[in-house]
């Protein structure tokens, strides 16, 4: 093969390419369409687990100022609790005094876009808690 021809040759691989030209630049769109995703569910775990820690303090602060109105001291149990329940970010949905004992249950409301990403899900994080009065003895 002569040297013209050679060029020639190399001239022709150059300009039809090996086929793999621009590849990299979908790689990397591929790539940050993913690490988008995971860092999109990364957000919205994280809030919905926060979300769950104010719904199960909010219980159990609940539950503990229900308890506290069984004294008779004030408000009736059930109405104590819902007032702390609101002021921790939760709204009081059952509440059931028996004796000493008071249960309740709340709910806390998930961020708006993870509610719309499951269908039929009402969007409510719910906590129970239980608080008794015990008497104490020397």
């Amino acid at each position: 093969m002569s040297r013209a021809e050679a060029e020639r040759h190399l001239r022709a691989a150059v300009v039809r390419g090996t086929g793999d030209r621009g590849s990299a630049s979908v790689l990397l769109a591929l790539w940050a369409v993913v690490l988008t995703l995971l860092a999109a569910t990364g957000v919205g775990l994280s809030s919905l687990l926060a979300v769950r820690a104010t719904a199960a303090a909010a219980a159990d602060l609940g539950a503990l100022a229900g308890a506290s109105g069984v004294l008779g001291e004030g408000a009736e149990p059930c109405a104590r609790a819902a007032v702390v329940v609101g002021a921790n970010g939760a709204r009081l949905l059952a509440c059931r005094v028996e004796g000493a004992e008071v249960w309740v249950e709340v709910g806390a409301a998930a961020p708006a876009a993870l509610a719309r990403l499951a269908p039929g899900w009402a969007g409510t994080v719910r906590a129970r808690a239980h608080a008794e009065l015990v008497a104490a003895t020397r």
